[in-house]
């Protein structure tokens, strides 16, 4: 998949996440521009004066098939460019939530908590196959002891589209 394409997907699942929470009763703005997002991440939980805090989603459709999260430290938009430049975890940006998941399960992280396990080398550091990102996996012992919160949407599958329905019995 292309930078471009994945971008398009993010922004899908960032405005169903926005859907979701918004009909549980929170306050969540999507940062519509891109200097905007890249300051302060892509949602902003509380409304602007409120204390607001900034959120990087990630939706991570491997998630599914393997049960871990890939946290990304750095990215460029092609595998021929040049440079990788601090993406997501590593990025200036000033957010302090990491959301990744996808249309069924959501997990919460604080950043600082990831950073410190990225500064204690306790995890590998590691090119993804499509070689446009450096980052690494949280395992699932690892994401039950950092996620600070979690969502799961059983009426979902994974990758977005409703789960079938029966159909009802005839009376």
């Amino acid at each position: 998949m292309s930078f471009e394409s994945d971008m398009s997907l993010g922004e899908a699942y960032e405005r169903y996440l926005m859907r979701r929470f918004q009909s549980e009763g929170y306050h969540l703005e999507r940062y519509t521009t891109r200097d905007d997002q890249l300051n302060y991440g892509d949602l902003r939980l509380g409304a602007h004066g409120e204390g607001a805090t900034g959120v990087e989603v990630k939706y991570d459709r491997r998630f599914h098939k393997t049960g871990n999260c890939f946290i990304e430290v750095a990215a460029r938009h092609h595998a021929t460019d040049p440079t990788y430049w601090p993406g997501s975890l590593k990025s200036p940006a000033n957010w302090s939530w990491l959301w990744i998941g996808d249309y069924r399960d959501l997990f919460m992280f604080k950043r600082k908590d990831l950073l410190e396990l990225l500064e204690r080398d306790e995890v590998r550091v590691f090119e993804i196959s499509g070689g446009t990102s450096h980052g690494f996996l949280l395992d699932e012992r690892q994401r039950k002891s950092l996620a600070v919160g979690d969502r799961h949407w059983p009426d979902r599958l994974p990758l977005g589209k409703r789960s079938p329905t029966r159909p009802s019995s005839p009376k």
